[in-house]
């Protein structure tokens, strides 16, 4: 796994593969665009909690790259963090919060 252990989503099929896997570890899947001011602010503290948090798997998807992905989840605002277990959406954080972040990893971890 690379050092900041954060899957770079590059299809469909990948991202359908991870969300919807049975495994109960904690998936947390960043929505973001590289022009979103507020994406770049927080992408070092989501690089941080790769690291800190190394049960759960982080990934990324880049909603300009991937449009069909960020259409098919409703996905309006950057950044977004969803999190799954067991193949489905428990949570989400909306916007740069680091500490709402952190709090819902702590919870779900």
């Amino acid at each position: 796994m690379s050092e900041e252990q954060i899957t770079i989503i590059n299809s469909k099929k990948e991202y359908d593969d991870l969300v919807s896997s049975t495994s109960d570890g904690l998936i947390v899947v960043d929505f973001y665009a590289d022009w979103c001011g507020p994406c770049r602010q927080i992408a070092p503290v989501y690089k941080r909690f790769s690291k800190e948090f190394k049960k759960v798997k982080f990934a990324s998807v880049d909603v300009d790259e991937h449009e069909d992905i960020a259409e098919n989840e409703g996905v309006t605002v950057m950044p977004v963090f969803r999190f799954y277990k067991l193949g489905q959406m428990i949570d989400q954080v909306t916007g740069a919060n680091k500490e709402q972040l952190r709090e819902k990893l702590e919870m779900y971890q």
